[in-house]
Protein backbone atom coordinates (compact mmCIF):
# COMPACT_ATOMS: atom_id res chain seq x y z
CA UNK A 1 0.00 0.00 0.00
CA UNK A 2 2.69 2.78 0.77
CA UNK A 3 4.87 1.67 -2.30
CA UNK A 4 1.25 2.69 -4.56
CA UNK A 5 0.72 6.10 -2.40
CA UNK A 6 4.64 7.12 -2.47
CA UNK A 7 4.17 6.09 -6.71
CA UNK A 8 1.11 8.30 -6.79
CA UNK A 9 2.45 11.15 -5.44
CA UNK A 10 5.84 10.74 -7.30
CA UNK A 11 3.42 10.81 -10.48
CA UNK A 12 1.93 14.27 -9.57
CA UNK A 13 4.94 15.70 -9.11
CA UNK A 14 6.61 14.88 -12.13
CA UNK A 15 3.22 16.23 -13.82
CA UNK A 16 3.64 19.26 -12.11
CA UNK A 17 7.37 19.62 -12.94
CA UNK A 18 6.18 19.08 -16.90
CA UNK A 19 4.83 22.34 -17.40
CA UNK A 20 7.60 24.80 -15.35
CA UNK A 21 11.25 25.29 -15.23
CA UNK A 22 13.69 25.52 -12.99
CA UNK A 23 16.00 28.44 -13.11
CA UNK A 24 19.70 28.57 -12.25
CA UNK A 25 18.48 29.66 -8.52
CA UNK A 26 16.25 26.49 -8.32
CA UNK A 27 13.14 28.07 -8.32
CA UNK A 28 9.79 27.22 -10.39
CA UNK A 29 8.57 29.59 -12.36
CA UNK A 30 6.22 28.97 -15.57
CA UNK A 31 7.43 28.90 -19.20
CA UNK A 32 6.86 32.63 -19.63
CA UNK A 33 7.75 34.48 -22.66
CA UNK A 34 9.96 37.05 -22.06
CA UNK A 35 7.49 40.43 -21.77
CA UNK A 36 5.04 38.12 -20.03
CA UNK A 37 3.45 40.89 -17.90
CA UNK A 38 1.04 39.14 -15.03
CA UNK A 39 -1.38 40.94 -12.94
CA UNK A 40 -1.84 39.84 -9.16
CA UNK A 41 -4.01 40.50 -6.00
CA UNK A 42 -1.47 40.61 -3.52
CA UNK A 43 -0.10 43.59 -1.46
CA UNK A 44 2.69 45.60 -3.43
CA UNK A 45 6.30 44.80 -2.52
CA UNK A 46 7.49 47.92 -3.72
CA UNK A 47 10.66 48.52 -2.04
CA UNK A 48 12.80 45.38 -0.24
CA UNK A 49 12.70 46.11 3.35
CA UNK A 50 15.56 43.45 3.27
CA UNK A 51 17.68 42.82 0.45
CA UNK A 52 18.50 40.83 -2.43
CA UNK A 53 21.83 40.12 -1.63
CA UNK A 54 23.36 37.84 -4.29
CA UNK A 55 25.69 35.23 -3.10
CA UNK A 56 29.71 36.73 -2.98
CA UNK A 57 31.61 35.65 -5.82
CA UNK A 58 34.80 35.55 -3.48
CA UNK A 59 35.08 34.56 0.06
CA UNK A 60 37.02 37.62 1.42
CA UNK A 61 37.55 39.33 4.95
CA UNK A 62 35.26 42.14 5.57
CA UNK A 63 37.08 45.39 4.69
CA UNK A 64 37.02 48.23 7.33
CA UNK A 65 36.31 51.62 6.01
CA UNK A 66 37.35 54.82 7.66
CA UNK A 67 34.03 57.07 7.87
CA UNK A 68 33.08 59.82 10.26
CA UNK A 69 30.56 59.57 12.55
CA UNK A 70 27.75 62.53 12.62
CA UNK A 71 29.38 63.84 15.79
CA UNK A 72 32.58 64.50 13.68
CA UNK A 73 34.38 61.89 15.02
CA UNK A 74 36.73 59.06 12.93
CA UNK A 75 35.70 55.24 13.18
CA UNK A 76 36.36 52.36 11.22
CA UNK A 77 33.13 50.70 9.70
CA UNK A 78 32.88 46.82 8.74
CA UNK A 79 31.69 47.50 4.46
CA UNK A 80 28.53 45.06 6.10
CA UNK A 81 28.31 48.04 8.64
CA UNK A 82 27.80 50.71 6.26
CA UNK A 83 23.83 50.79 5.98
CA UNK A 84 23.41 53.34 8.86
CA UNK A 85 21.12 56.23 9.59
CA UNK A 86 21.96 58.83 7.71
CA UNK A 87 24.80 57.23 5.60
CA UNK A 88 26.47 59.67 3.67
CA UNK A 89 29.01 59.15 0.65
CA UNK A 90 31.09 62.15 1.83
CA UNK A 91 31.63 60.80 5.34
CA UNK A 92 33.62 57.42 3.55
CA UNK A 93 37.25 59.08 4.70
CA UNK A 94 39.32 56.91 1.74
CA UNK A 95 41.37 57.87 -1.16
CA UNK A 96 39.39 59.28 -4.21
CA UNK A 97 39.68 57.63 -7.32
CA UNK A 98 39.35 59.42 -10.69
CA UNK A 99 36.17 59.84 -12.12
CA UNK A 100 34.65 61.32 -15.49
CA UNK A 101 32.20 61.43 -17.79
CA UNK A 102 33.38 60.10 -21.38
CA UNK A 103 30.26 60.51 -24.06
CA UNK A 104 27.77 58.77 -22.57
CA UNK A 105 29.74 56.57 -20.48
CA UNK A 106 31.66 57.31 -16.66
CA UNK A 107 34.60 56.20 -16.48
CA UNK A 108 36.22 55.17 -13.18
CA UNK A 109 40.27 55.22 -13.40
CA UNK A 110 42.42 52.63 -10.70
CA UNK A 111 45.86 52.42 -10.97
CA UNK A 112 45.72 48.93 -11.85
CA UNK A 113 42.64 48.83 -13.63
CA UNK A 114 39.25 50.88 -14.68
CA UNK A 115 35.27 50.21 -14.96
CA UNK A 116 33.03 51.60 -16.76
CA UNK A 117 29.51 52.19 -16.68
CA UNK A 118 26.04 53.05 -18.77
CA UNK A 119 22.83 53.54 -18.06
CA UNK A 120 20.55 52.71 -21.22
CA UNK A 121 16.11 53.20 -21.33
CA UNK A 122 14.35 50.05 -19.36
CA UNK A 123 12.88 48.08 -22.05
CA UNK A 124 9.98 46.37 -21.38
CA UNK A 125 9.83 43.38 -23.62
CA UNK A 126 13.05 42.16 -22.31
CA UNK A 127 11.71 41.81 -18.66
CA UNK A 128 8.93 40.34 -17.01
CA UNK A 129 6.50 42.74 -14.92
CA UNK A 130 4.33 42.05 -12.61
CA UNK A 131 1.65 44.63 -11.17
CA UNK A 132 -0.76 44.96 -8.15
CA UNK A 133 -3.82 46.54 -7.49
CA UNK A 134 -5.13 45.80 -11.03
CA UNK A 135 -2.31 46.62 -12.95
CA UNK A 136 -1.61 49.59 -11.01
CA UNK A 137 1.42 49.55 -9.18
CA UNK A 138 4.52 47.09 -10.52
CA UNK A 139 5.93 44.78 -7.72
CA UNK A 140 8.18 42.68 -9.19
CA UNK A 141 10.44 42.63 -12.38
CA UNK A 142 11.71 39.18 -13.44
CA UNK A 143 10.03 37.94 -9.88
CA UNK A 144 12.71 40.17 -8.03
CA UNK A 145 12.35 42.52 -5.64
CA UNK A 146 14.16 46.27 -7.17
CA UNK A 147 15.26 49.43 -6.50
CA UNK A 148 14.78 52.79 -8.10
CA UNK A 149 11.34 53.58 -8.30
CA UNK A 150 8.14 53.39 -5.64
CA UNK A 151 5.63 51.48 -8.11
CA UNK A 152 6.43 52.97 -11.80
CA UNK A 153 8.22 51.34 -14.73
CA UNK A 154 11.41 52.59 -14.60
CA UNK A 155 13.13 55.06 -17.35
CA UNK A 156 16.44 53.32 -17.30
CA UNK A 157 18.74 50.62 -16.17
CA UNK A 158 22.55 49.42 -16.53
CA UNK A 159 23.26 48.65 -19.91
CA UNK A 160 27.06 48.58 -19.24
CA UNK A 161 29.06 47.67 -16.27
CA UNK A 162 32.72 46.71 -17.42
CA UNK A 163 35.94 46.01 -15.64
CA UNK A 164 39.90 45.75 -17.82
CA UNK A 165 43.00 46.07 -16.56
CA UNK A 166 45.87 48.01 -17.92
CA UNK A 167 46.61 45.27 -19.95
CA UNK A 168 43.98 43.20 -20.08
CA UNK A 169 40.71 42.21 -22.01
CA UNK A 170 37.21 44.35 -20.87
CA UNK A 171 35.39 41.82 -18.52
CA UNK A 172 31.65 42.34 -17.90
CA UNK A 173 30.90 42.65 -14.13
CA UNK A 174 28.47 39.74 -13.07
CA UNK A 175 25.20 41.27 -13.71
CA UNK A 176 23.77 39.69 -10.46
CA UNK A 177 25.16 42.41 -8.70
CA UNK A 178 22.71 44.77 -10.28
CA UNK A 179 20.24 43.41 -12.82
CA UNK A 180 17.78 45.06 -9.57
CA UNK A 181 18.67 48.35 -9.56
CA UNK A 182 17.13 51.03 -11.72
CA UNK A 183 17.09 54.99 -12.75
CA UNK A 184 20.61 55.03 -11.67
CA UNK A 185 20.66 58.36 -13.05
CA UNK A 186 24.36 58.13 -13.81
CA UNK A 187 24.69 61.50 -15.65
CA UNK A 188 22.78 64.57 -15.15
CA UNK A 189 21.28 66.93 -17.72
CA UNK A 190 24.64 69.25 -16.51
CA UNK A 191 26.52 66.14 -17.93
CA UNK A 192 28.04 65.44 -14.07
CA UNK A 193 27.61 62.15 -12.61
CA UNK A 194 26.44 61.14 -9.38
CA UNK A 195 29.28 58.08 -9.10
CA UNK A 196 32.22 58.65 -6.32
CA UNK A 197 34.51 55.87 -6.30
CA UNK A 198 37.14 55.18 -3.63
CA UNK A 199 40.60 53.38 -3.28
CA UNK A 200 40.70 50.40 -0.51
CA UNK A 201 43.45 48.73 0.60
CA UNK A 202 45.74 48.45 -2.47
CA UNK A 203 44.01 46.82 -5.12
CA UNK A 204 39.84 46.59 -4.06
CA UNK A 205 38.07 49.80 -5.17
CA UNK A 206 34.70 51.15 -3.48
CA UNK A 207 31.86 52.33 -6.29
CA UNK A 208 29.19 54.13 -4.70
CA UNK A 209 26.41 55.98 -6.93
CA UNK A 210 22.74 57.04 -6.04
CA UNK A 211 19.64 56.39 -8.10
CA UNK A 212 15.93 57.39 -8.08
CA UNK A 213 12.97 58.21 -9.49
CA UNK A 214 12.01 61.12 -7.15
CA UNK A 215 10.31 58.42 -4.58
CA UNK A 216 11.87 55.54 -4.37
CA UNK A 217 15.74 56.58 -3.87
CA UNK A 218 18.66 54.70 -2.98
CA UNK A 219 22.14 54.50 -2.50
CA UNK A 220 24.13 51.80 -3.72
CA UNK A 221 28.00 50.77 -2.75
CA UNK A 222 30.04 47.98 -4.42
CA UNK A 223 33.04 46.86 -2.79
CA UNK A 224 35.03 45.74 -5.95
CA UNK A 225 38.49 43.39 -5.88
CA UNK A 226 41.33 43.75 -8.39
CA UNK A 227 39.72 41.00 -10.86
CA UNK A 228 36.56 43.27 -11.37
CA UNK A 229 34.32 41.00 -9.31
CA UNK A 230 32.21 41.99 -6.51
CA UNK A 231 33.11 40.75 -3.22
CA UNK A 232 30.44 42.89 -1.62
CA UNK A 233 27.11 44.96 -1.84
CA UNK A 234 24.70 47.00 0.02
CA UNK A 235 21.92 49.32 -1.02
CA UNK A 236 20.88 51.95 1.45
CA UNK A 237 17.33 53.73 1.57
CA UNK A 238 17.83 57.31 2.71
Amino acid sequence: MNRIIASSILALVLLSCSNSTHDEAGILRSKLAPDTVIAIDTPAVIKAEEERVPESVVNEPDSMIPFQLQNGSDTLIAFRDLNIENFDMDRIHLPKLKVYVEGDLVVIEHPEYEFKLREIPFDTTMSELTFTNEGENLAYINDNNFYGTDGGIPKTQFGRFTFKKKEGDVQIVDPKYYDDLYNVGFINRRGKTNVKAFKVDENKALITFTGSDGAGGYIAVFLMNGEGEVTDRTIIIP
